[in-house]
């Protein structure tokens, strides 16, 4: 998952606030986090569902994993509870209960940091609700933007430290297939038995794409999801035999780990 675009938008908001806002650019900036948050909640979710899974069917999660996955839970229902409140409050345009909300976020975020051992790279930067010139609507917002945030990077930081690297057993658990059309276009697929979410926190690199064992350069690829794994498309490609190489890469407690694949392939004159 990408949160540089979050990092951006917080930067930017910082800068606009400190400018004074105005009726446009508080509209944009409700909207962002209004989205934003959908985002973060639903990659949120998506793990959520695969730690779920894991644990029903006795996988990768021991007992130090279960216990962390466990406070997680108890933590994602106390922030229920608050966006509950933060929404009926938007909704009725009330926002007289700011101390008691600032005190739940900041409770929260506390026991977050508690679970995650208050490890500096998931901790997130608390949002500054007392002296920042946000509009109460803008204010209520980011908090639940930070919530969602924090709950999902305290669910990456559990991931961290499986046993394996984000589902995968080896280096032979992704495995590819290809088709191609009488235009030169061509489609790799990505198989694994493991479809996992965690690859939205994997590096997708495509190292190289061989032509009769040189180096083609200009060749642009398009890199798609599929219900297996992922399809990569080369269009227009000349005759040839090719060698496609590529990695998935986590960046995991226990240091880089690489999934590496290849694929040979044809295209006929």
């Amino acid at each position: 998952m990408n949160f540089n675009k979050y990092l951006l938008i917080t930067i930017f908001t910082a800068i606009l606030t400190s400018c004074g806002l105005n009726t446009e650019d508080e509209k944009s900036l409700i909207d962002f986090h209004e989205a934003n948050y959908e985002f973060i909640n639903n990659q949120k979710d998506i793990l959520r569902h695969y730690a779920e899974k894991n644990i029903a069917e006795g996988g990768r999660f021991n007992r130090e994993d279960k216990f962390l996955y466990a406070n997680f839970k108890r933590l994602d229902s106390l922030a229920s509870i608050m966006n509950h409140n933060i929404d009926s409050c938007i909704q009725q345009n009330s926002y007289d209960n700011s101390d008691e909300l600032l005190f739940s976020y900041n409770s929260i975020i506390d026991q977050i940091d508690s679970n995650i051992n208050e490890d500096k790279n998931y901790i997130i930067n608390r949002f500054d609700f007392v002296n920042s010139s946000l509009g109460s609507r803008l204010k209520f917002l980011r908090i639940k933007n930070d919530i969602a945030l924090a709950l999902t990077k305290n669910l990456e930081y559990t991931y961290q430290y499986l046993n394996t690297s984000c589902g995968f057993n080896s280096f032979g658990d992704i495995s590819t297939t290809s088709t191609q059309n009488g235009n030169g276009n061509i489609t790799i697929t990505l198989h694994s038995e493991y479809k996992d979410p965690q690859m939205l926190y994997g590096n997708f690199i495509i190292e190289d794409l061989q032509l009769n064992n040189k180096v083609v350069k200009t060749t642009d690829c398009f890199v798609t999801e599929n219900q297996s794994f992922s399809d990569i498309k080369y269009e227009n490609l000349k005759p040839g035999n090719y060698l496609f190489k590529g990695k998935i890469r986590y960046y995991t407690k226990k240091g880089i780990k690489d999934y590496p694949f290849d694929h040979k392939f044809e295209v006929a004159k």
